[in-house]
């Protein structure tokens, strides 16, 4: 888990795969003072 402190504001976010073939993520988060923000992924290659 990595945790960062940053100032408020508004912040364009990339999240890229460690291994290839997953396509990155990417968004704007709005962040006020005392805001918390956190995402998880799960990758499935296989359905069934």
């Amino acid at each position: 888990m990595l945790e960062l402190q940053v100032p408020s504001g508004v912040y364009e976010v990339l999240v890229e795969a460690t291994s290839g073939g997953i396509s990155p993520f990417t968004g704007t988060w709005t962040l006020g003072r005392g805001d918390a923000y956190a995402s998880c992924f799960y990758v499935v290659t296989t359905f069934g």
